[in-house]
């Protein structure tokens, strides 16, 4: 597996812990990884916006960088990321190849 490639679920998993206040990594399966929290979750607006460069949400100490590199490489490489969110509910990320 080239470098790139390897980085992508490297990258999705510390962005999404970095984010997280109370969150867990799970492997799915053999072809999927989702970074899953129960905290404030985002609104639709936000959850259109938050793979976008430069995007960070009212308490990140990011540089908003993370998921837009994630998004970029997944689409290089024909992999899938799917972000689901409400808000008072919390986030679900997943990473699919």
């Amino acid at each position: 597996m080239p470098a790139a490639r390897r980085s992508i679920p490297r990258c999705f998993a510390c962005n999404g812990l970095f984010s997280a206040i109370v969150g867990r990594l799970t492997a799915v399966d053999h072809h999927s990884l989702a970074v899953i929290d129960s905290g404030a979750g985002m609104g639709p607006e936000s959850v259109d916006a938050c793979t976008q460069s430069y995007w960070r949400g009212v308490s990140s100490e990011g540089h908003g960088i993370g998921l837009s590199i994630v998004r970029s490489l997944s689409e290089r490489f024909g992999w899938r990321l799917r972000i689901d969110s409400r808000v008072g509910v919390g986030t679900s990320a997943h990473l699919y190849f």
